[in-house]
């Protein structure tokens, strides 16, 4: 891959960071999966930046990998993986525009049924890494989502970045506190950490009833807060918090329309986030990333985003997608914003059933540099670039080529 400028990321493609010049990575892994209850993943990425860089200079990591254990309806997962639960294409909380980070996690592969679907997640992360702020601290993340109806589902996530060199340690009991946040407001407390709670709907309109080509078109909403007014917490009350007794602050939210056929799939998004989302005062540099990109929306706090995204097949072997998008940041309080206007293009070729070579295109125009790379700080200068991505990839399957030997 080929940038042009001094440095960026490509959203959701988890954790590629660009330098200038040339990017090269290396993925080498492979997948072992018996018929019932095991599975794992081993995978080793590296990066140069030449065709001629020395191998020992070049930066070698575990990339995802784990081993993924099956039984009843439930799995339970330790290694390193990313996650993302959320409806849109990319989650206020959680997204794969990180790098994978170690992990443990349980969560349903198959729904349970009572009144409905419900699907579950639970999940701890350890993002190991030096930071400014503290160093490898620890995310908790909870997902559950109802479907009571073929036509809607609800579902609500949770995250707590807390813990990291320096900081109080956690025991097992200490967990609820995480999970219900009772203590969170109370400075200098080791509660003291930076929570975010969401809650999203989709409708998924009955289109197939008139149209057997048309597989699917959800609407959907996702609304988030870094705080909680409940009246478990001592400084609240039931009255203060609504009629529930409990609701956000400082609200971010997602929307978006979803629509698929038989060849293409067409979704439309539109995001913004709050000027508290990311950053907090204990986590007050890094905040809620890793690696330099954000946790949750790729773009980072108090940003406002949309973009157009089809994608579509001329053949079984042949695949494209365009996507046309808009940010600006910081979007509130601000006279001085940085404006991206970007557009993308991909192209897939399958070949022998296990070659893939695929084609990557972007064109970024900015209005007002920022010239700080990390998605929850802010320097911008009065300078208007004009940059772009040429991507080559080559990807062969050994598992669709073992496959092929055999028949």
């Amino acid at each position: 891959t080929f940038y042009s400028d001094a440095s960026t990321f490509i959203e959701g493609s988890s954790g590629i960071i660009l330098e200038k010049g040339l990017n090269i990575y290396n993925i080498l892994g492979d997948k072992f999966k018996t018929k019932k209850h095991l599975e794992i993943l081993l995978s080793v990425r590296t990066k140069q930046l030449s065709l001629f860089q020395n191998a020992e200079e070049s930066k070698a990591e575990i990339y995802q990998s784990y081993i993924k254990l099956f039984f009843y309806k439930f799995s339970f997962e330790a290694g390193k993986d990313n996650v993302q639960y959320e409806p849109g294409e990319y989650g206020l909380l959680f997204s794969k525009n990180v790098s994978p980070y170690w992990i443990v996690k349980l969560e349903t592969e198959k729904p349970l049924n009572f009144y409905g679907n419900w699907k579950f997640a639970v999940f701890q992360g350890w993002l190991r890494e030096k930071r400014h702020d503290y160093s490898n601290p620890k995310i908790l993340g909870i997902r559950i989502s109802w479907r009571p109806f073929s036509w809607f589902e609800i579902g609500g996530t949770r995250s707590t970045l807390f813990g990291g060199d320096g900081r109080a340690g956690y025991t097992i009991w200490d967990y609820w506190e995480l999970i219900t946040a009772s203590k969170e407001n109370e400075p200098g407390n080791k509660h003291d950490n930076d929570a975010y709670a969401a809650y999203d709907i989709s409708i998924y309109l009955p289109v197939k009833k008139f149209s057997n080509s048309v597989k699917l078109l959800k609407l959907y909403y996702e609304d988030g807060g870094t705080d909680l007014c409940a009246f478990w917490q001592p400084e609240d009350s039931y009255s203060k918090c609504g009629i529930l007794g409990f609701s956000l602050m400082n609200h971010s939210a997602v929307a978006g329309i979803l629509f698929k056929t038989k060849k293409h799939t067409l979704r439309l998004e539109y995001a913004e986030t709050n000027t508290h989302w990311y950053i907090h005062h204990v986590y007050n540099h890094e905040g809620y990333t890793y690696q330099g990109l954000s946790l949750g929306y790729p773009f980072g706090k108090n940003m406002q985003s949309m973009f157009l995204k089809h994608s579509f097949s001329l053949t079984p072997s042949l695949k494209f997608s365009y996507k046309l998008g808009y940010y600006r940041a910081p979007y509130r309080k601000s006279t001085l914003q940085e404006k991206v206007y970007y557009q993308e293009f991909n192209g897939e070729y399958f070949f022998k059933k296990y070659w893939k070579l695929g084609l990557f295109l972007k064109f970024i125009e900015t209005q007002n540099y920022d010239t700080n790379p990390l998605p929850n700080q802010f320097s911008i200068i009065q300078e208007d670039k004009r940059n772009f991505i040429v991507g080559l990839s080559l990807s062969f399957q050994f598992e669709n080529f073992l496959k092929s030997k055999n028949r």
